[in-house]
């Protein structure tokens, strides 16, 4: 499956997995989706409403587009806290990076499914946000495997920064 921008060529039966997870499928009341599945970012999509106030997208494409990112990347989580981390910190499929630009209101939730549907997969995610100053969001995050896979591994490592004024919600 190649990289969408957007849920509609992700195939029905792994949308009902994530939306019982909790995915809106219709997006109407969300600021924006992004959807990791196993080992690449399928979906990353803000609403239009919101463009030029939010920024999601995957992890290494923003560490690409944003050379300054890297004075967050690692700076909360010690890379060598423990053998999961160090797993991440050594090898990761992507995650996601998600900014509330300054002053930014953000009313409807931003929503996140991190899926897993390969039996024995180790789905290993590092995760960026920034609420920039005065900010306001709400962040709607999931990780689970398809009920049809026994076992599998979800390794997420997600570091938050909330600047001076900012209030972020993250469920």
């Amino acid at each position: 499956m190649s990289k969408e921008s957007d849920l509609t060529k992700i195939p029905h039966e792994i949308l009902q997995e994530a939306q019982r997870a909790g995915l809106e499928l219709e997006e109407k009341n969300r600021s924006g989706t992004f959807m990791h599945l196993n080992q690449q970012t399928v979906a990353s999509k803000v609403n239009e409403l919101y463009e030029g106030k939010l920024e999601l997208m995957d992890i290494k494409a923003a560490l690409k587009k944003y050379p300054w990112l890297e004075e967050y990347r690692w700076k909360l989580v010690n890379k060598d806290k423990d053998e999961y981390t160090k797993k991440v910190a050594e090898d990761y499929s992507g995650g996601y990076f998600i900014r509330i630009l300054k002053g930014a209101e953000i009313a409807f939730p931003l929503q996140s499914c991190l899926l897993i549907t390969q039996r024995n997969l180790e789905q290993r995610v590092h995760n960026i946000i920034i609420a920039e100053e005065d900010s306001k969001a709400h962040i709607i995050t999931s990780c689970l495997q398809h009920s049809t896979v026994p076992n599998a591994a979800h390794l997420g490592i997600s570091e938050i920064y909330v600047k001076k004024g900012a209030m972020l919600n993250f469920t």
